[in-house]
C-alpha cells in the first residue's frame, strides 16, 4: 500500500487456523521502507503473523474485517 522511504524491506504473510496450524509463508513482497501492508482474509483464517526480511514481526494478528490493513509499528 504504501512505505516510508527508509530503506528496502521485504514482507510475507503466514495465515494462522483456528486450530494453531500454520500456512506457509507467502511469496514475499517488497517494499521502499517500513511499509503499510493490505489484503483480503481467506476462508478458515482465524489470524495472520507478519513477516518482515525473514522473521516474524511479532504475535498473530486478529484484525475484524474482510479486507486487512497493517502498520509496520517500527515506523513512525
Amino acid at each position: 500500500m504504501a512505505d516510508d522511504g527508509s530503506g528496502a524491506h521485504s514482507y510475507a504473510l503466514i495465515a494462522v487456523g483456528a486450530d494453531g496450524r500454520r500456512s506457509d509463508v507467502s511469496r514475499a513482497t517488497r517494499a521502499s521502507g517500513l511499509a503499510r501492508l493490505r489484503w483480503d482474509s481467506d476462508a478458515g483464517v482465524d489470524a495472520y503473523i507478519v513477516v518482515r526480511d525473514g522473521k516474524a514481526t511479532g504475535r498473530p494478528l486478529r484484525i475484524e474485517g474482510s479486507r486487512k490493513v497493517w502498520k509496520d509499528p517500527r515506523s513512525k
